[in-house]
């Protein structure tokens, strides 16, 4: 089958993406989905002349009397109880933020420039024409469009949603996804590990990675390193859209994974990647069910998962830009990729003086688990490059680490 370079990995990955589908979720549940409607405002914001501060709305003023001024207080204004009449010369209506302003008022005094005295108030200062009155429609004007499809949302999304009165929302669906761990040497986190034995980290950090994302996803156990188990958890995990397994697609003899899809009918679009680490990585489809079968150290899985996984599922579920995204910043250290594949290394990126920098970190290779936790994204050497100290570099942030959401909007 060959060893794809990542860009035509990428490329065979994206060209299997099913069409997008749409679905009407409660407002409740769209908070992190892909908008797949237009918005539009159904009423001006505010819907009526509004007050700003609380105070006196008060009627218009001769510009030849002299302060203080006493007014005739005719009622209250609150927010969602209007007072139902008109302002004339010489009256006042006490209003609240928020409340609708009655007709006839020409501006607002605030409550601390004034002085109650039974039904009456007394305005010790007068202030400019329509001050504290926001008018109708100054936020927006019906018709309006306020989002638009593409756009991520957010929690501050579902408050326009909300304010347009959109209970149900149409996005684009997300897939339903398993993920699978591989091999007899994994045993639970609870469990103290035999001699031979390691607690199952992939399964979980795995799970964790993708729900980091936003997506929902099923962990499916461990499949032990037997055929019948691996072919037994593998029809489990055909349930889903999208089933990603960790370990056991490489070479080895009790690698039974890859067999275990090929009896199941797959079609594999890859199996090797020329990255490090990460190259044992398969790609394919199981009847309806798209698979990634995962390296199992887990620098590797991690790692495949961030360049491949990830953004498969977010083209599936509609981002407008779903592809890794390259950035450039300043090394503090050398580095000489070797070999013919492209180098994935955990760093420490850190933004100094408006320019982003890159940090090496202890590096024990694809099964240093804890240089993960210490970085927050890849510095990418290609092949046979290298770099010096201080010179730029690309390099990719952790999904779950990106100081940005990607998409805001498209």
């Amino acid at each position: 089958m060959g060893i794809l370079s990542v860009s035509e990995a990428l490329a065979k990955t994206f060209a299997s993406l099913p069409p997008t589908q749409l679905s009407t979720v409660p407002l409740v549940d769209a908070v992190h989905h892909i908008l797949a409607e237009r918005i539009q405002a159904d009423r001006d914001l505010p819907p009526f002349d509004k007050s700003a501060v609380d105070g006196y709305a008060i009627a218009p003023v001769e510009s030849t009397k002299i302060l203080p001024f006493t007014f005739k207080v005719k009622g209250l204004s609150k927010a969602g109880s209007r007072w139902p009449g008109t302002l004339k010369s010489g009256e006042a209506c006490q209003i609240m933020t928020g409340a609708p302003v009655p007709p006839g008022a020409e501006r607002i005094i605030m409550v601390e420039d004034t002085t109650r005295v039974g039904d009456s108030v007394r305005i010790a200062t007068l202030g400019e024409p329509q001050q504290h009155i926001q008018p109708r429609g100054r936020e927006v004007q019906q018709g309006s469009v306020l989002l638009s499809p593409g756009t991520w949302i957010r929690s501050s999304e579902v408050g326009v949603l909300a304010t347009v009165g959109k209970s149900y929302v149409q996005v684009f669906r997300k897939p339903t996804i398993g993920v699978l761990a591989t091999g007899d040497e994994l045993v639970e986190p609870d469990i103290v590990p035999g001699a031979d034995q390691i607690r199952n980290s992939n399964g979980y950090a795995l799970t964790a990675q993708i729900r980091s994302s936003y997506f929902e996803v099923t962990f499916l156990g461990v499949a032990r390193d037997t055929k019948a188990d691996t072919l037994k958890k593998i029809e489990m995990g055909l349930q889903k859209e999208v089933l990603i397994l960790s370990g056991g697609v490489s070479k080895g003899e009790f690698d039974y994974v890859k067999d275990a899809l090929l009896e199941k009918g797959a079609l594999f679009e890859f199996d090797q990647i020329a990255i490090k680490p990460g190259k044992p990585l398969v790609f394919g489809k199981v009847q309806n069910t798209y698979i990634f079968g995962l390296p199992g150290n887990p620098g590797s899985s991690f790692t495949t998962c961030e360049l491949f996984v990830l953004p498969f599922l977010k083209g599936w579920s509609g981002f407008p830009v779903y592809r890794p995204r390259l950035l450039q910043g300043i090394l503090n250290f050398e580095i000489k990729a070797k070999g013919n594949r492209t180098h994935y290394l955990p760093v420490l990126i850190e933004l100094k003086k408006d320019v982003w920098t890159l940090s090496k970190l202890p590096y024990a290779g694809s099964a240093d688990v804890l240089a993960l936790a210490l970085a927050n994204g890849f510095l990418v050497v290609e092949p046979d490059h290298s770099y010096r100290q201080g010179e730029l570099a690309p390099f990719l942030f952790f999904s779950e680490n990106a100081p940005f959401p990607e998409p805001l909007q498209k």
